[in-house]
């Protein structure tokens, strides 16, 4: 997902890999990325917890990530219908 959200950054920019696992082990994560929104990066953070089972599991991953689809498809939706709207009166 960050890789999506930086459109194909590599990940841990300007960390050497010799570093990685200090930086894993001292509880340090990725950033969030600049076009992200908080809610996707929750889950992001999420997935990176050290424990795997305190972890999401693959299907409130999904449930929470269709959560955040529709609320923010309904929201385009409806500026896409005032736009088209808009357009259509003129």
């Amino acid at each position: 997902m960050w890789e999506t959200f930086t459109l194909g950054g590599t990940p841990y920019p300007g960390l050497p890999t010799e570093q990685l696992l200090d930086y894993l082990t001292d509880g340090k994560r990725m950033e969030m990325p600049a076009k992200c929104p908080l809610e996707v990066y929750t889950i992001m953070r999420d997935c990176w917890i050290n424990e795997p089972d305190q972890r999401p599991q693959f299907r409130t991953l999904t449930e929470r990530l269709v959560n955040i689809l529709e609320k923010n498809t309904s929201k385009v939706s409806m500026l896409y219908y005032i736009i088209t709207q808009v357009i259509l009166t003129f």
